[in-house]
């Protein structure tokens, strides 16, 4: 039996629809270009001369979220892994507010920012949703810094 075209044509319709409705039709909060680089990290270094190493490990891009994960080497020519650490969460508030963005949350370290090791994060949403920035870092004995960002978007 033969396949109408007209019926050939309404199902290839009716598909694109469908990818449109979960992938075009929705944009991100555009913090994604932030994130996948390094740029937000080595301009909170620079006062302190930092050499950074590192990467974006991940970037996960699917039609309701964008995941990404990032590892970062701070070696610090001066001041302190708490300075490095109060300079990128004066970029990673400036990127938010940049894009529009309300900060709903903030998460601060529970040892604060001179600790050897912890944990902040930012809750935020924009017009089409909500976002999570959340930084882990851990010190060596010579005050240099290690840091994992995870970034992570849902869309409404």
């Amino acid at each position: 039996m033969r396949v109408p075209k007209l019926l050939i044509r309404i199902v290839f319709l009716l598909l694109a629809l469908v990818v449109c409705e979960f992938g075009c039709s929705r944009s991100g909060s555009g913090l994604t270009d932030n994130f996948k680089t390094d740029a937000l990290v080595r301009t909170a270094g620079t006062p302190q001369g930092a050499v950074i190493k590192g990467k974006i490990d991940d970037l996960t891009i699917h039609p309701e979220t964008v995941e990404l994960y990032g590892h970062f080497d701070i070696l610090l020519s001066s001041g302190t892994s708490g300075q490095f650490l109060t300079n990128y969460q004066a970029e990673v508030t400036k990127a938010l507010r940049s894009k529009g963005a309300s900060m709903v949350g903030y998460e601060p370290p529970a040892e604060g920012l001179d600790a050897k090791e912890g944990i902040f994060r930012y809750l935020y949403t924009w017009s089409g949703g909500t976002g999570l920035v959340r930084v882990f870092w851990g010190t060596d004995i010579t005050n240099d810094c290690q840091m994992v960002v995870v970034f992570s978007e849902s869309r409404k």
